[in-house]
């Protein structure tokens, strides 16, 4: 028998240093017997940097980076919701696709970011990131790209 707990605490060394965007999350697994308690596992813990609202000129060429570390699996990016559309960028152990993988106008990086190429207004656009890590657990955060 065992409960499953989240904590969420604001780590303000995460990654870049941004306390306002990183946050460091922790699972556990506390698992009891009968007569005692056994053991407190920790499951996953992973930090993440993710500006949720991000600027790109027109025609230039920019990365929107969301920062996850962590034993991951997958990453995706959604032009628009998850349950809506395919992903238009994947990165699954190393393999790179998604319906605009093969468009000019992006790409997803070895850490798993979506890079904009030469920016049109079309790209203006809420995106979903979504990261599956290696023990099954989804993380995903919406962001607004905004070409200016």
């Amino acid at each position: 028998m065992g409960w499953f707990y989240r904590i969420e605490t604001v780590w303000d060394y995460c990654l870049h240093g941004n306390m306002q965007d990183s946050i460091r999350h922790f699972d556990f697994m506390i698992m009891f017997s009968s007569l005692f308690m056994l053991s407190i596992l920790v499951v996953q813990g992973f930090c993440q940097t993710c500006p949720t609202n991000q600027h790109v000129e027109i025609m230039e060429t920019k990365t929107i980076y969301c920062d996850v570390g962590g034993n991951v699996e997958g990453y995706y990016w959604y032009q628009g919701s998850i349950s809506l559309t395919q992903p238009i960028l994947r990165l699954e152990n190393g393999v790179k696709g998604g319906e605009k993988y093969d468009d000019d106008h992006y790409d997803i990086t070895s850490e798993g970011n979506m890079k904009i190429i030469n920016a049109r207004l079309e790209q203006e656009a809420s995106y979903t990131y979504a990261v599956i890590f290696e023990n099954g657990t989804v993380w995903r955060r919406s962001i607004s790209v905004l070409i200016i």
